[in-house]
C-alpha cells in the first residue's frame, strides 16, 4: 500500500516539477511539488524503516557525496558575514531547509526507483517529459495570443489567483522589442530552455531509433520553441547534448535522418527568421562584457573577486547579502552560473564535492555502454554547460525539478546495476511520437 502510493507521489512531484511559476506565498515561497515533500517524506522513512531494500553500491556512493555536500553546506553557518548577521542567518536557515527536503526527497525517491521495474520508472519519465510538452504547448499558445491580440494569459491567471505570487506581470516582463521570449508553464525562458533540454536529448536518441516523420517534425518544432526561449545557456547546452547523443549514437545515424532533419528545419525556418533580429539583438546585448552590473559576465567576474576575497565561502545561501555588501548597487542579485555560486557559498571544498557528483554519475552512466547510460550522459553535459550561464538550473544544489530527471534517466541500469532481468524496456524503445507515454 504505501508502495504504491509513493510511486503515485513521485510520478506527482515529476509533473508538478514543471510549473514552478505557480508558487504559493505562505510567508516563504512554496512551488506546487513541494507540497508533496512532507508526506513524501514521513511515508517514505516510515516504508523503508520496515522494508530496507538492497542499496547497490554504486547508489550508496553518489548518495553518500549528496550528503557530503548537505554537511557542507551545514558547516558553513561558520562563515556567515557578522554586519548582517539576523538576515544573513534566516538567508541560511531558509537554504538549508530547502536543501535538507531535497535531499531527503532525492534519497528516497533513488531508493523507491530501486525497488521498481525499469518499465515503471520510465512511466514516471514519460510523465515529467510529457509535463514539458504541455507547458510548451501552453507556452506557443501563450506567445501566440499576445503577438496578434496583445493578450497576456499569464496577467489574466494572475489578476483572478493572486494567491499565485510567482505569476506576476505575466509575459510583458520578458519583452524584446515586438516579440516575447518563450516560458511555458515554467514561467521563466531559462527554466523552461533547461527541460526542454531532457525533452529533445530524450526525443533526439528516440528519433534515432524510429526514423519517424513524425518524430522528427515534433522534435523540429521543439527545437524551434527551445530557440524562441532566447536562452543563451539553454541552447548552447543543448547543442552540447544534440552533439555528444550524434557521437555516442552515430551507429545509428543514417542518411535518412540527414535528409528528414534538413527538410523539417526548412518547413520550420520562417518561424525563426520571422523574429531573427529581435533574437540576435537581445542574444548581442546579453553577453556583451560592458562594464555594468547588468551584464551577466560582469557579474560573474565579481562574484570570483569575492569568493578571492573570502576563500572558504560566504556561507550557504548567502550569496546575494555577501555580493550586496561588496557592490551596494546589486543587492539581491545571483551570479547566473551554479558553480560560480557553489564556490562563492561553500569555498572549494563545496565546488569540488559537486564536480565529483556530477563526475561519478557521469562514469557510471559511460562504465554502462548501453542506450540508456549513453542518453543521460547526453543529457547531463548538456546541463552542465548550462549551468554555467544560469542560476534556475541547480542541478544538484537545490530544487528539485531536474535532479528528477536525472533520478529516473539514471534509475534503469546506470546506478543501480540491476540485474538484466529486470531491465525490461530500453530508453529509446519507446515510441518517440507518442512521448506522453504508450507504445
Amino acid at each position: 500500500m504505501t508502495h504504491r502510493l509513493l510511486k503515485g507521489m513521485l510520478a506527482a512531484i515529476a509533473l508538478l516539477s514543471v510549473f514552478p511559476k505557480f508558487v504559493v506565498n505562505l510567508g516563504v515561497n512554496i512551488r506546487p511539488h513541494e507540497f508533496l515533500f512532507p508526506p513524501f517524506i514521513a511515508i517514505g522513512f516510515l516504508h523503508f524503516f520496515i522494508h530496507r531494500p538492497k542499496v547497490p553500491r554504486p547508489l550508496f556512493v553518489f548518495l553518500c557525496f549528496k550528503w557530503g555536500f548537505f554537511s557542507l553546506a551545514v558547516f558553513s553557518a561558520s562563515n556567515l558575514i557578522l554586519p548582517s548577521a539576523s538576515y544573513s542567518l534566516a538567508q541560511f536557515w531558509k537554504g538549508i531547509t530547502s536543501l535538507l527536503a531535497d535531499t531527503s526527497v532525492l534519497s528516497i525517491a533513488m531508493l523507491l526507483l530501486v525497488t521498481m521495474t525499469a518499465g515503471e520508472r520510465h512511466k514516471i519519465l514519460r510523465v515529467l517529459l510529457g509535463a514539458v510538452i504541455l507547458s510548451s504547448l501552453y507556452g506557443l499558445v501563450q506567445l501566440v495570443a499576445m503577438l496578434l491580440a496583445g493578450f497576456d494569459i499569464d496577467a489574466a491567471i494572475a489578476a483572478r489567483l493572486p494567491i499565485f505570487s510567482g505569476i506576476g506581470p505575466g509575459l510583458s516582463r520578458y519583452a524584446v522589442g515586438t516579440f516575447y521570449r518563450f516560458t511555458g508553464l515554467t514561467g521563466d525562458p531559462n527554466v523552461q530552455a533547461s527541460f526542454m533540454i531532457a525533452l529533445l536529448s530524450y526525443g533526439f536518441v528516440s528519433w534515432l531509433y524510429s526514423r519517424s516523420w513524425r518524430a522528427a517534425f515534433l522534435l523540429g518544432s521543439v527545437s524551434v520553441m527551445m530557440i524562441l526561449t532566447m536562452s543563451n545557456s539553454g541552447i548552447i547546452g543543448l547543442i552540447v547534448s544534440l552533439t555528444v547523443a550524434s557521437l555516442l549514437f552515430a551507429k545509428r545515424i543514417r542518411l535518412e535522418h540527414l535528409l528528414m532533419a534538413g527538410i523539417i528545419m526548412l518547413l520550420l525556418s520562417p518561424l525563426v527568421f520571422t523574429y531573427f533580429d529581435a533574437i540576435i539583438h537581445f542574444v548581442g546585448n546579453r553577453t556583451n562584457l560592458d562594464g555594468s552590473i547588468a551584464s551577466h559576465l560582469q557579474i560573474a567576474l565579481q562574484a570570483l573577486r569575492m569568493w578571492w576575497q573570502q576563500t572558504s565561502g560566504c556561507g550557504y545561501n548567502n550569496f546575494s547579502v555577501s555580493f550586496g555588501l561588496m557592490y551596494p548597487e546589486s543587492t539581491g542579485m545571483n551570479p547566473h552560473n551554479n558553480f560560480i555560486s557553489v564556490l562563492c557559498e561553500l569555498g572549494m571544498p563545496g565546488l569540488i564535492m559537486l564536480l565529483t557528483t556530477l563526475g561519478y554519475a557521469i562514469a557510471q552512466a559511460f562504465l554502462r555502454r548501453n542506450a540508456s547510460g549513453n542518453y543521460f550522459i547526453c543529457w547531463c553535459l548538456g546541463a552542465t554547460i548550462a549551468a554555467c550561464g544560469y542560476q534556475t538550473l541547480e542541478l544538484f544544489y537545490n530544487q528539485l525539478f531536474l535532479v528528477v530527471v536525472f533520478c529516473i534517466a539514471c534509475s534503469a541500469d546506470i546506478l543501480f546495476q540491476l540485474p538484466p532481468e529486470r531491465q525490461k524496456a530500453p530508453l529509446p524503445d519507446v515510441d518517440p511520437v507518442n512521448w506522453t507515454g504508450g507504445h
